[in-house]
């Protein structure tokens, strides 16, 4: 079977890496290249760095008109494999494939269809998601579920940890698919009625309000690693939160709300909330390197008692 690889994410990668060992990628398709760093120099992503590595053919289009449809179709490709790729694709595009297209998808469809379904996880403080291998339709995330896998998220995990787990997992999800497609298996339909929708996280998806519960704040904490971080000011300097958990509870009624009430060796930062307790565990000055607690608390003085103020902005 020739497969039509399609990702501009390295979420992929060891997908990638999986199936050109097992089946012939004879193309991919990823995002034009983009301006990175300091300089703006532009910066080709993973998938397409590796595609190039091994010759295979790579279409990085803004638009994808009908001659970059064309060179495609002159491919013979079987079965398109999408993860991560950053555009929808109309019928046209999608009939190129007459084994179908199939799609990887970070949660346990169909709840969280949509582009942001770990960070919306995690900041909704479920305790499981999962991974689902479905064949691609029209309406976005309602194709038939050809695998599917659960996991646990812990308390303390964020987006970046999760995107590495689904990493890991998806290359034998994926080829457990492939082999069931081969197989003549359609898969099974999902229950339009049960789905739920996520959206795009933006930068104002980093703003807090410490008068919020500290579950909810770990939450958001948590969700916006790696992007777009949440912060805080403190002392009249910002401070980036990378990890936090929380405790149930509430010791510190008649301290101010954001106020740094404690430190434990084994448990973090204590902030006090709107209910509950906040427990920073890693943090970071802009510009310096990320701390964990212990390392931040040794090395600023006085933080019992300072209070973080929120930076403003709408969620």
């Amino acid at each position: 079977m020739k497969i039509f690889f399609a990702s501009s994410s390295s979420i992929a990668l060891e997908v990638f890496k999986e199936i050109v060992k097992h089946y012939e990628v004879v193309g991919v398709l990823t995002l034009p290249d983009k301006p990175k760093g300091r300089g703006q120099k532009l910066s080709q992503n993973v998938i397409k760095v590796q595609a190039i590595a091994k010759n295979i053919k790579v279409f990085d289009p803004l638009i994808l008109d009908d001659n970059i449809l064309n060179s495609i179709r002159d491919l013979n490709p079987d079965l398109m494999l999408v993860f991560s790729y950053g555009k929808i694709f109309k019928k046209e595009f999608l009939d190129i494939f007459p084994k179908g297209c199939i799609n990887v998808h970070p949660s346990l469809l169909p709840k969280y269809r949509g582009v942001s379904p770990i960070q919306s996880a995690i900041l909704n403080g479920d305790c499981v998601s999962g991974i689902t291998i479905q064949s691609m339709a029209l309406e976005m995330d309602s194709g038939n579920i050809l695998v599917q896998r659960n996991f646990k998220i812990r308390s303390c995990d964020t987006s970046y940890d999760i995107s590495n787990l689904v990493s890991s997992l998806s290359p034998a999800l994926v080829l457990e698919a492939l082999e069931k497609i081969s197989n003549g298996f359609l898969g099974i339909p999902q229950k339009a009625s049960e789905a739920t929708f996520c959206s795009f996280f933006k930068k104002e998806s980093g703003f807090i309000d410490f008068n919020l519960s500290a579950f909810e704040i770990k939450n958001r904490i948590n969700a916006c690693n790696p992007w777009p971080l949440v912060r805080a000011s403190l002392d009249y300097s910002d401070i980036i939160f990378h990890r936090a958990d929380f405790l149930k509870i509430d010791l510190y009624k008649e301290r101010k709300i954001g106020e740094i009430v404690d430190f434990d060796s084994k448990r973090g930062l204590f902030v006090n909330t709107g209910k509950g307790i906040l427990l920073l565990l890693e943090v970071q000055r802009p510009g310096r390197r990320v701390l964990d607690f212990k390392s931040f608390y040794n090395g600023s003085r006085q933080l019992i008692g300072q209070v973080f103020s929120s930076i403003g902005g709408i969620y």
